[in-house]
């Protein structure tokens, strides 16, 4: 089952950015299973990106955070390969939120690009672009995007 922050961000990736997704993406380790929360693929761009998603809403992301990045395991890569072929993908990594000192800013960029992470996205972010993407007059399938809507609707957000 995909957890609310990976569902806000799968969302995103549709509504905003225009990518077809898939998420929860199971695959083999030797100790059971491990999955991949999206894989994302652009049919106008043909950008393509694996998506992890860490919702530690009440952290401030640091470059000691890249610690806990580990390399892609190589039977995800089997299944990213299923997914998306030959293609070359960018790895990508949504967080709560960055420090507002730019030297820290870039010091966290550089921590996780060692980790061979292409892209760091800040939640507060994908929440707003996903908010104004709202539209009131619309009834959304989604429960996440009928939600913000009401929300928008009444004037709390």
């Amino acid at each position: 089952m995909v957890e609310v922050n990976e569902e806000m961000v799968r969302k995103w990736l549709e509504e905003v950015k225009g990518f077809f997704v898939v998420t929860d993406v199971k695959y083999r380790v030797p100790r059971g299973w491990g999955d991949i929360d999206i894989i994302a693929y652009h049919p106008i761009t043909s950008e393509a990106w694996v998506v992890e998603v860490k919702g530690w809403h009440t952290e401030i992301v640091y470059p000691s955070y890249s610690k806990y990045i580990r390399p892609l395991h190589p039977n995800s890569l089997a299944v990213i390969r299923n997914k998306l072929g030959n293609r070359k993908f960018e790895r990508v990594l949504v967080v709560p939120k960055l420090s507002n000192i730019q030297k820290t800013k870039n010091a966290t960029y550089h921590a996780f690009a060692q980790k061979g992470i292409n892209q760091l996205i800040e939640f507060p972010q994908i929440l707003k672009d996903l908010i104004n993407s709202i539209d009131t007059h619309k009834a959304y399938d989604s429960e996440i995007l009928q939600t913000l809507r009401v929300l928008k609707v009444y004037g709390f957000i």
